[in-house]
């Protein structure tokens, strides 16, 4: 196998780099008291980091707004089983602030535009329809994504639509105060409210099933992955590892291009829970932060090293020197998730022999 099997199969992936969003009925759902815990959590984390933009909002009953844009489809399937497809979703935590970010007033809510990527049947045609899950594929795992600062989930689809084509729903919010859309300056001081942001996404789409959601039958929140790219990184490194805020449901993570989470205001490191971890960083970025953040993390680990690869374009762009480099990415991401979000034992072992069989493009380290 050699990196022209990684190339990426989008052939349209600027088309749908942009999706319409309409606004239809809003669905208005009750959520348990999680929320509540987050809201006081987050409160905590302000305390112990002297972070000024927290605050501690009076409760209220929580509560979450939903609003669902069409789907858009891109054959992109990776692992070759699926097609996949995305929606936009806007979820509102009203049980939590966002904070005052400049001349932007602080606002009584958190508002979450949230792209989800997922499977459906191979040959599926057309953009703008409301294409659902195949009903014989199972149930599909989540995986959450956190976007880089000031990126934002559109600017993943690539590889985000490779894993939901291996049948997994990815669900990658857009941060109020770190995303490229953020009104105002963009805002590192609110990290440790993005480890409740994504929370708060897993609670939303756990009730998926109660409402009847199209996605409903289709995904499992029993063993979730957490997945992000540099800033994004930390957060999913703090809600998969941290002592103070990982979650329980939160089973494996994927850093890709991880920032140290110790310089960027994400508490509750080094790692302290012992949960699979995969770190994917090109070798002209810094790796010797990232893998200061790898040595610490508790085994199962591992370590992609991509030669002569950046801090974003085997993530993002669409450079074609980078082809080999995103195809890899996706693969061995997929075979993670597959050896334990759906429990192949295979998987480690081809996910090794893939990396050995494309030593030109990245190298490997694994402490089991």
């Amino acid at each position: 196998m050699n990196s022209k099997s990684f190339q990426v199969a989008n052939k349209s992936l600027e088309t749908v780099l942009t999706a319409e969003c309409r606004a239809p009925k809003v669905a208005i759902a009750p959520r348990d008291g999680r929320a509540s815990a987050r809201k006081s959590l987050g409160a905590l984390f302000c305390a112990a980091l002297l972070l000024p933009v927290c605050n501690q909002p009076q409760p209220r009953t929580p509560i979450a707004d939903r609003e669902t844009s069409p789907s858009q489809v891109n054959s992109i399937g990776s692992s070759g089983v699926f097609d996949a497809a995305f929606r936009q979703e806007i979820l509102i935590d009203r049980a939590r602030t966002t904070p005052q970010n400049g001349s932007e007033p602080e606002k009584q809510f958190r508002q979450l535009t949230t792209w989800l990527f997922y499977p459906v049947k191979k040959g599926f045609e057309g953009a703008g329809t409301e294409a659902l899950p195949p009903e014989d594929g199972g149930s599909f795992p989540l995986v959450v994504f956190a976007h880089g600062l000031t990126g934002q989930p559109a600017s993943y689809q690539g590889l985000l639509l490779s894993i939901a084509g291996a049948g997994y729903v990815v669900a990658a919010p857009d941060f109020p105060l770190t995303s490229g859309n953020t009104q105002g300056k963009v805002n590192t001081g609110d990290a440790p409210n993005q480890i409740g942001d994504l929370a708060f996404v897993i609670d939303q789409i756990e009730e998926f099933a109660d409402r009847k959601h199209p996605l409903g039958p289709g995904v499992s929140t029993e063993n979730v992955g957490a997945s992000g790219h540099s800033f994004g990184a930390g957060t999913a490194a703090a809600i998969a590892h941290s002592a103070c805020c990982s979650d329980p449901r939160v089973t494996a993570s994927i850093l890709y291009a991880g920032v140290d989470p110790r310089s960027h205001g994400f508490p509750g490191v080094p790692f302290d829970k012992a949960k699979p971890l995969l770190m994917i960083h090109g070798s002209l970025d810094n790796v010797d932060s990232a893998l200061s953040v790898f040595r610490e993390a508790k085994p199962p680990k591992l370590f992609l090293t991509l030669e002569e690869a950046d801090h974003f374009r085997p993530y993002i762009y669409r450079d074609p020197s980078q082809e080999g480099h995103r195809g890899l990415t996706a693969e061995v991401s997929i075979l993670f998730l597959d050896w334990l979000l759906k429990g192949k034992d295979k998987a480690l072992a081809q996910l090794t022999a893939l990396v050995e069989q494309n030593r030109s493009l990245g190298s490997l380290e694994i402490d089991r």
